[in-house]
């Protein structure tokens, strides 16, 4: 809690630097990296990487605050025609209030994990896992030397825990309980996972029925209790209570529910982008975070992409490997505040390298200042170190010394030597070398 309580001023912090050595750059990437929305602004932060190796699926959590990835690991063999051999695969977990992720589960190379999926409203995740196993002696004798199963593991997102909740046969199905959490797998037969994390005892269907169930559109009831099959053709529904196993037709349409993702300011798309150098050509996609009206490059070469739900992060392939990209939101007033403050630091920083470098003129010309309708950027170039100072966007730099000498000069800390107008205000630089802003 004490990290929650911490994190908007974290943040703000971050934003302030990040916009600092942002607009501290050429004016050619002057520009601040961020998307502004009718009511917010949405910040990249420094992307994180979660899973170096082969991502091959991704989930968020449905209140955006885990990330579940499943990856492959591989190993080089020095064969030409098979150099990759696979040894089995990782499920790491990304926590967006830690910033940091944990790898909470991994198989060997007789495994698959074949789905993953977030159970709604309390942070578990369940996954089927495929496992090859040898089967006994009697099955070998057959010619049957091997068995496939389905291992169902359940996954405490805030514990970072994961278990084998049961093992189903090959071929069982999976759907994901919208209003409540709520696992339901069908083969043959039904099971459910209830909240605790243990898979019921199968609940028998029958043949027919359960090749219906298979091949029917699945809705649930808004308590989450019954399954309703819309069955193809002219054959009406048919309804499972989760609860007593009892299976019947419904004479009429049911009530059902359906999730609604939530609605975002922003998004992300990936455009193809072809590259050539000399005669070298390469084709890539360009992941954006965009809005309504202006769009951020998060990464020049990904893969696929996610968006959390609450858009406070974005999460990526490139090359193989997973990275996160946290998103800053503000306010629009805060965030534009934030970016007056920023530039005035650096209007600042910059009036303080044109007086020093007024001093160091004055010190080379007899204790002179130089005249009055001098080029400052030719004639104060040689001191400066970054001729940028006087090119910042919006602001001009004014001269108002004409050759005085600074010995001549009673009070140089009271003296105004030129100033950076800028908007809301300018930065003064006084005879003494000092700096000091004066809004308008």
């Amino acid at each position: 809690m004490r990290i929650l309580r911490w994190m908007p001023v974290l943040a703000g912090a971050w934003v302030v630097g990040a916009m600092l050595w942002a607009i501290a750059q050429p004016p050619t990437l002057e520009e601040i990296q961020a998307v502004v929305t009718a009511r917010e602004a949405f910040v990249p932060a420094p992307r994180q990487l979660v899973a170096p190796s082969t991502v091959e699926k991704a989930a968020w959590s449905p209140d955006g605050r885990y990330l579940l990835v499943i990856s492959r690991q591989h190993r080089l063999t020095g064969d030409m025609e098979n150099p990759l051999e696979y040894t089995g695969w990782t499920a790491s977990l990304w926590d967006s209030v830690q910033q940091k992720a944990t790898q909470v589960g991994k198989g060997g190379a007789n495994e698959e994990v074949t789905f993953a999926a977030w159970l709604r409203r309390n942070n578990v995740a369940v996954l089927t896992v495929m496992r090859t196993v040898a089967r006994r002696a009697p099955a070998v004798e057959n010619g049957d030397a091997e068995e496939r199963q389905q291992v169902v593991m359940r996954l405490d997102a805030p514990r970072a825990s994961m278990r084998v909740a049961g093992v189903l046969p090959d071929g069982a199905g999976v759907a994901i309980a919208h209003p409540h959490p709520v696992a339901f797998f069908w083969g043959a037969s039904v099971w459910v996972l209830r909240a605790d994390g243990s898979l019921s005892a199968p609940l028998e269907l029958g043949e027919e029925a359960a090749l219906q169930f298979v091949r029917a559109r699945k809705f649930w009831s808004s308590d989450g209790r019954m399954v309703y099959c819309q069955l193809q053709g002219e054959n009406g529904w048919l309804a499972l209570d989760t609860v007593t196993a009892e299976i019947r037709p419904l004479a009429s349409a049911p009530s059902v529910t359906e999730p609604t993702e939530p609605r975002l300011p922003v998004a992300v798309r990936l455009t193809p982008q072809e590259l050539q150098h000399e005669q070298s050509k390469g084709r890539v996609k360009a992941l954006w975070l965009e809005g309504e009206r202006s769009r951020v490059l998060l990464c020049g070469d990904a893969e696929w992409a996610q968006l959390s739900p609450r858009g406070n992060a974005v999460f990526y392939v490139s090359q193989g490997a997973g990275f996160v990209a946290p998103l800053v939101r503000l306010p629009r007033e805060q965030y534009e505040e934030l970016r007056r403050l920023a530039e005035r630091q650096v209007i600042l920083s910059n009036a303080r390298q044109i007086a020093l470098a007024l001093l160091m003129y004055v010190q080379d010309y007899d204790e002179t200042f130089p005249p009055g309708n001098m080029d400052a950027q030719m004639v104060l170039g040689p001191y400066l170190k970054n001729e940028t100072v006087f090119q910042f966007p919006g602001t001009v730099f004014v001269y108002v010394m004409n050759g005085q000498s600074l010995v001549n000069i009673d009070n140089p800390a009271e003296t105004m030597v030129g100033y950076i107008q800028a908007p809301g205000g300018r930065a003064v630089i006084w005879a003494d070398g000092h700096v000091t802003w004066q809004s308008d």
